[in-house]
Formats: C-alpha cells, sequence, structure tokens
C-alpha cells in the first residue's frame, strides 16, 4: 500500500485528498493544525496528525512518526494555506490594501503558504525512496503574474506568497533525487465554506488532480500547471 502525507488535511482540498487517497490504495497520514480539528473518527487507512507546517518540531515530529509506522512517502500533498480571510481573522485589508498593510499578517502568509510547504518538504524527502515519489504543492490562479490583475484588489500576501510557492517548486528540482518529482497546482474552483461556489467538490477536485502523477509526464517536474496538468502561465 502506497502511503501519502497530506497537510492542512481538517476541511477542504486537503481533507477531499484524505478521502480520495485513503480510498485509492494510499494509507494516508492527515496533517491538521490541531487534532481538535477533527471533527470524526478518521476513515480507515488515514491516521490524523498534529502537524504545524509553521513549527519545524511539529514537522520534525510527524515525519518521525510517519518513519516508525511505515517508513516510506510515496505522495507528499502540500496543501495547508492561508488566504486573505484566514491570515487575518478576516481582516483582510491587513494583507490586500497598501494603507493597511500589516507586516505579521504577511509574514504569516509567506511561511504558511511558501516556507511551511519547503521545510516540508526538507523533512519528508528522507523517506521518499521509492521510486516513482511525488510532491504536490497546491497552488492558486492568483499566483500567476499574467491573472494577477483580475482582481479589484492587490491582495499581496496570497498572490505572492503562492508566487513564490511556484518558485519554490521549481528551483527544488535542483535538490530532490531523481526518484521525486514536484509539480505546483492550481486546484481550480474548489467548492469550500470560503468558496461556496467553486466548480468542484473537494474530493473531485483531488481526484482531477492525482490523474496528473497518474499519466505523469516528466517534462511537469517543477512546472506550474492547471488541475488537468496543462502548462499554467506564469
Amino acid at each position: 500500500m502506497k502511503v501519502a502525507l497530506v497537510t492542512g488535511a481538517g476541511k477542504g482540498l486537503g481533507k477531499g485528498f484524505a478521502e480520495f487517497l485513503s480510498e485509492n490504495g494510499y494509507f494516508v497520514y492527515a496533517g491538521v493544525h490541531k487534532l481538535s480539528d477533527k471533527a470524526q473518527s478518521p476513515p480507515l487507512n488515514v491516521k490524523i496528525l498534529e502537524l504545524d507546517v509553521r513549527d519545524d518540531k511539529s514537522i520534525a515530529q510527524s515525519i518521525e512518526t510517519i518513519k516508525s509506522d511505515r517508513g516510506e512517502i510515496d505522495l507528499l500533498v502540500n496543501n495547508a494555506g492561508l488566504n486573505k480571510d484566514s491570515a487575518t481573522s478576516g481582516n483582510k485589508e491587513l494583507v490586500t490594501r497598501l494603507d493597511s498593510l500589516d507586516r505579521q499578517a504577511l509574514l504569516k502568509m509567506f511561511d504558511v503558504n511558501a516556507v511551511g510547504p519547503l521545510m516540508v518538504v526538507k523533512h519528508a524527502i528522507e523517506l521518499m525512496k521509492n521510486d516513482p515519489a511525488y510532491i504536490i504543492n497546491i497552488s492558486s490562479e492568483r499566483a500567476s503574474y499574467e491573472n494577477a490583475m483580475h482582481d479589484s484588489h492587490a491582495n499581496y500576501g496570497y498572490k505572492a506568497s503562492k508566487a513564490a510557492l511556484n518558485m519554490l517548486s521549481k528551483v527544488l528540482v535542483f535538490d530532490l533525487p531523481k526518484n521525486v518529482s514536484v509539480v505546483a497546482v492550481h486546484p481550480g474552483g474548489v467548492r469550500t465554506n470560503m468558496n461556496p461556489n467553486g466548480a468542484f467538490e473537494p474530493k473531485q477536485a483531488a481526484t482531477k488532480i492525482h490523474k496528473i502523477i497518474e499519466n505523469w509526464d516528466p517534462e511537469l517536474n517543477g512546472k506550474y500547471v492547471y488541475n488537468d496538468g496543462s502548462l499554467h502561465p506564469l
């Protein structure tokens, strides 16, 4: 049975990934910010981990648990992230409007959306020994320079932190072992509490994204793509 680690798995796309993967041949370690985020008993083949991507000790402890339990990771889904509302408890002007920007709120977004995923990779890579193994970094359409002006506001924190994630995905190729590939994915409009009009239910979106690695093209290594695997403009 393959092993997956999904961060931000307490709700939304992360929860959808945990459900899809557990039903399709994976044992899933579902990382949640706090164990209290778990609303009910996890599905079969899912183990809940308290994993705060801003805390290196928390990351290391989670990886040590996986090492002791299963000893390997075939798929890492870096899904944990903050948007303008969740990063600021609804005070989105702190990361979207020039006259109201707050340094700590911006740094928090970069920590969770860009630095955190990179640190998870740093700790997890020792367990990604099987060939092939994959890293899926969940990006956003907002990370595209081409699409950055479509909003009615600057949205500094989210756009810039997800653009940083795209760059980190690109340059990870220099250091990853040959058996590990990485891709940054715009997941499309996932239907969540924050996006009730999304086009896809979380598990549907996870299913669609997973097809990228099912039909893996080595040319996608380090690239930024749509949820169907086609290249997304930077």
